[in-house]
């Protein structure tokens, strides 16, 4: 437990601790609408990823498929984000993600699309922890 500061007020000496309550797993990841989303795409993709690596190594020829089906639902999430923000008239960097992707996809590169589809899903899940956090810390300095 941490030790209380002493922090001195117009009533006087107060206890104050010095460290906040720690956050639940919502808190950390600020889950709106599609918080849950993209944390389930890291996982997705990490266990499509880890599942074609076994796969590749016992020998089966069905690893690829596995890659190419976890690149193709991030790719899927991804395409929807791109069309929604442009209609908005936002261009961003999610589009040359996109291209990296489905370029791998063509190519016949399934593991660099997935490598490339975890990169962005773990990009996208990073933003929202940071957001969540920076939205956290700026309440509880507001609140004092």
């Amino acid at each position: 437990m941490p030790v209380p500061a002493m922090a001195m007020t117009d009533q006087g000496i107060q206890e104050r601790p010095l460290a906040a309550p720690a956050p639940t797993v919502a808190t950390l990841f600020a889950m709106d609408r599609w918080g849950w989303l993209r944390i389930g795409l890291v996982v997705v993709t990490l266990m499509g990823l880890c599942a074609g690596l076994a796969a590749q190594a016992t020998g089966a020829a069905w690893a690829s498929w596995i890659w190419t089906a976890a690149t193709c639902l991030v790719l899927a999430v991804l395409l929807g984000q791109i069309v929604t923000s442009l209609l908005r008239g936002d261009v961003g960097l999610d589009v040359v993600a996109a291209l990296s992707m489905g370029g791998g996809l063509a190519l016949g590169q399934s593991l660099a699309a997935v490598v490339v589809a975890l990169m962005y899903a773990g990009g996208e899940s990073l933003e929202v922890y940071a957001a969540g956090r920076a939205r956290r810390e700026m309440s509880a300095l507001l609140s004092r």
